[in-house]
């Protein structure tokens, strides 16, 4: 490695991760009581392979 390390910035990373987090829930919640648990969580299973299979 050349560069040297100045300024550890995990924590703008951790940060964005909590937004992320906090919005994917928010919008879960808008749809309680509309479509059950299995539903969501097929959701975000589709949600989890399209973005796999967009790295690969």
């Amino acid at each position: 490695m050349t560069g040297k390390v100045e300024k550890f910035t995990g924590e703008m990373v951790y940060r964005k991760n909590s937004e992320l987090y906090e919005r994917l829930n928010d919008v879960i919640s808008d749809y309680a009581g509309e479509i059950s648990l299995a539903e969501t969580v097929g959701v975000l299973e589709m949600v989890k392979l399209n973005l796999l299979n967009k790295e690969s």
